[in-house]
């Protein structure tokens, strides 16, 4: 495999449905709480079939459609047709489209459209295997991303809606976002000037793998609050991440460790 370009019309497409159909949507929960509509069911759909054809000999996991996995092949597409449903679902703008690729458990390749956050046509994040960042059309220059030397009190982190009941971080000088897609939260410091890392509680292999390809091209860190890296091979089964992730600048990924305090559940 040497290229994933053939991928980037269906993102498109797909995102341009979702555009459309975001203020008809109704608001359905899955087993587990969280929330789904039609369009998610509908866009797994498309970009599987895609995929599919374009690239039989991989693997595929979908967040709407456990399939069979198959060990004895290199590549994994990973894909989530909106992350940030329950925004999406509200007509919030927070919320994108991904397909991530791994090789043999590393990720390497990312497509990520969110086409109602940052600007008038969205934004556009793709990096293609052994490429660089695109943003928009434009090749984007590693030095230009979130300063990570602005003092702590101006450093912003994206975090999750539920990050509070998960940390004290009372401590922290700097902002704090909540945005709504994961997937976003990881890229934000490639986006946004201001923003120099994120923390991921609670997420899947999905939630994950199309940002982490791209922020590790960034040069961005992006491991377990305890200092692991993220095994892919144990989220193959759509498991649960084992612990809270961080990713950001190296600084301010010491900055959430010295500042973000587990709370105790007992």
């Amino acid at each position: 495999m040497t290229t994933i370009k053939p991928l980037i019309k269906y993102v498109k497409k797909a995102a341009e449905q979702a555009t459309r159909e975001q203020f008809k949507v109704k608001r359905n929960f899955k087993n587990d709480g969280s929330v789904i509509t039609h369009i998610d069911k509908e866009l797994n759909e498309y970009l599987s079939k895609a995929i599919s054809s374009l690239y039989p000999e991989a693997n595929l996991i979908t967040e709407e459609s456990p399939k069979i996995f198959d060990n004895s092949r290199d590549y994994c597409f990973v894909v989530d047709p909106i992350d940030g449903t329950d925004s999406y679902s509200q007509g919030m703008p927070g919320w994108c489209i991904a397909v991530g690729l791994l090789e043999k458990g590393e990720p390497i390749a990312g497509i990520i459209y969110a086409p109602l956050w940052g600007g008038k046509n969205g934004t556009f994040i793709y990096s293609d295997i052994n490429g660089p960042i695109y943003i928009n059309g434009e090749k984007m220059v590693i030095d230009e991303i979130a300063d990570a030397s602005l003092p702590d009190k101006e450093i912003q982190i994206a975090i999750a809606s539920k990050t509070h009941q998960i940390f004290n971080f009372s401590s922290f000088k700097g902002k704090v976002r909540v945005i709504g897609s994961t997937i976003i939260k990881i890229v934000a410091p490639l986006i946004h000037n201001a923003i120099g890392g994120s923390i991921i509680p609670k997420c899947c292999i999905w939630d994950i793998a199309a940002a982490h390809a791209i922020a590790k091209k960034a040069g961005l860190k992006f491991l377990y609050f305890n200092g692991a890296n993220v095994n892919y091979s144990k989220l193959y089964d759509r498991s649960i991440i084992e612990d809270v992730i961080i990713c950001g600048h190296e600084k301010v990924c010491e900055i959430i460790k010295n500042n973000f305090i587990k709370i105790d559940p007992n």
